[in-house]
């Protein structure tokens, strides 16, 4: 899974597992590529910024 934010930076990012499981949890000061290998499942991807908050379900096949 690859994500690059365009315009933002300040970030914090969560993954959670469809059980409600935190599996990620990381600030990004900076506009860079963010990128995490994760088994095929479903999850839920939480992106905020200052003004702003992204919610997203994510289906990871093979």
């Amino acid at each position: 899974m690859k994500f690059y934010i365009k315009g933002y930076s300040d970030l914090k990012i969560k993954i959670y597992r469809v059980t409600g499981e935190k599996i990620f949890d990381e600030k990004m000061k900076e506009k860079r590529i963010f990128k995490k290998s994760l088994p095929p499942g479903i999850y839920f991807i939480k992106i905020k910024g200052r003004d702003k908050r992204i919610e997203r379900k994510v289906i990871i096949l093979d």
